[in-house]
């Protein structure tokens, strides 16, 4: 019984830091959120050094853009790597654009593709529409219109910014075989990847 308080003492100061670490990452995204990006970065960066996706992907996206500090692409990318490496749809995105525009890391336009792909056969709207520009463009891959167009409408089907727009300006160029061949592709894919 004289050893309870001990116990107790013991526990108290081994849970405390836990809930502190705990409100220092919602305190970090809250900050991001709100775009005090100084104050995120101080209290997020603790967190990628535990490889935290959500924390690396934030300080990754404060490092590309240079918010509240000098931008670092190059180390926005390493970030990056490590939030995609734990499935993080958008640091794999982002990732993908660094490596498609060069920005801080040298320019792979395969690489773009195969990290575009992963997000696309996941739905995510904007790995679509970028794959789809990426076949149109044939850049990282081999040119293809019928591939380029069925991309471009999912991602309009799930919402991507400019995605009509995309589908507008591309379908210009494709023939009406063409569309008919992405269409169909579109159909196929959809059927054999459900959400």
């Amino acid at each position: 019984m004289k050893y309870l308080w001990l116990l107790v003492l013991l526990c108290t100061l081994l849970v405390t830091p836990a809930a502190a670490w705990a409100d220092d990452l919602s305190d970090g995204i809250a900050a991001f959120d709100a775009k005090d990006y100084g104050r995120a970065y101080d209290l997020l960066l603790p967190y990628t050094e535990k490889g935290h996706p959500e924390s690396c992907f934030r300080i990754g996206v404060i490092l590309e853009n240079g918010d509240g500090r000098e931008a670092e692409p190059a180390r926005a990318a390493g970030y990056y790597e490590i939030a995609s490496s734990a499935g993080l749809l958008s640091a794999t995105f982002n990732l993908a654009r660094l490596y498609d525009i060069g920005l801080g890391i040298p320019q792979d336009y395969a690489k773009a593709a195969e990290l575009y792909r992963i997000g696309a056969e996941k739905n995510y709207a904007s790995s679509q529409l970028n794959l789809g520009l990426l076949y149109f463009g044939g850049r990282g891959l081999t040119t293809d219109f019928v591939q380029g167009l069925m991309w471009l409408m999912l991602a309009e089907e799930n919402g991507a910014a400019n995605g009509s727009k995309s589908i507008t300006y591309f379908s210009q160029h494709v023939t009406d075989h063409q569309r008919e061949l992405a269409e169909e592709a579109r159909r196929v894919w959809k059927r054999t990847h459900p959400r």
